[in-house]
């Protein structure tokens, strides 16, 4: 069977190349002025813009017309399409998969809710593209992933609450007591939905927290982790240094945060996700 994979740009693929690979962007609207997230903005754009710009971005998921249109034109060339999605606890973007979906041909696509997003994301999509490297079936495929979603892990912290409270995460008096306070909250995605995981009074210690995570997670050397940054590299790489103390011989990738999510975690923020295999 010929299967074709769709992940949405919040996976963060531009780096991936495969035959079977493609990809759908969320939006991203500065003062009424759409982007294709990283078509039109990388991470690094995204932030000089968000230097210049007066109103603040917002974000919207795929139209179901677009997602209609990419699934209509690739089952002219294959026999399933298995689309992995942001959260749907977190975007629409499921829900708009699944109405193109019911609009085009339910029988030979699946919509698969990851349950996360960008590492988490991106690990499963890989994961999806071995897997049909390997020859197996839609059925095998989803049942990796469903196991794979159940024993996936992602933390985040955020170096300003601001973000958060304009996105509804906390309230406008907690990000402010938080500001002047300088707590950096430690995040988690539980039943797909961010959440606040605990509170730390510096940045150095809620780098820490994340790096403890991973050490408590028991890690095998065959499982996935990864590590992704808003506009903070050098945070990134520091945490990757001291995983890798702890598991020397576990390959531990970089990425950037799509300029989507961005939007809502703000700069400096550093996630830790990881899958146990």
């Amino acid at each position: 069977m010929k299967i074709a994979v769709i992940a949405d740009s919040t996976a963060v693929m531009g780096n991936v190349t495969h035959d079977h690979l493609y990809s759908v962007p969320l939006k991203i609207i500065f003062e009424h002025e759409s982007y294709e997230d990283g078509i039109d903005l990388t991470q690094e754009t995204f932030f000089n813009l968000l230097k210049t710009k007066t109103e603040l971005p917002t974000t919207s998921q795929p139209s179901i017309g677009e997602v209609e249109k990419m699934f209509t034109d690739l089952l002219e060339i294959y026999d399933h399409i298995i689309y992995l999605t942001i959260s749907s606890g977190i975007s629409g973007t499921f829900d708009s998969g699944m109405m193109a979906r019911n609009l085009v041909d339910e029988n030979r696509i699946t919509v698969f809710d990851t349950l996360g997003t960008s590492i988490i994301q991106k690990l499963m999509t890989l994961d999806t593209l071995k897997f049909i490297d390997e020859g197996k079936s839609v059925e095998e495929i989803v049942s990796h992933l469903e196991a794979y979603r159940n024993k996936a892990e992602i933390y985040l912290v955020v170096d300003d609450l601001k973000h958060l409270s304009r996105t509804g995460r906390v309230s406008t008096t907690s990000a402010q007591i938080g500001s002047m306070l300088k707590i950096k909250p430690i995040l988690q995605f539980a039943d797909g939905k961010i959440e606040l995981f605990k509170k730390v009074r510096s940045a150095k210690k809620a780098h820490q927290a994340l790096i403890d995570l991973a050490k408590e997670a028991n890690l095998s050397d065959d499982d996935l982790l990864m590590i992704a940054h808003a506009d903070g590299i050098e945070y990134a790489e520091a945490v990757k240094s001291e995983i890798l103390k702890i598991y020397p011989n576990l390959n531990i990738g970089i990425d950037p945060l799509s300029p989507v999510i961005s939007v809502h975690t703000g700069p400096k923020t550093i996630g830790v996700g990881w899958i146990r295999t």
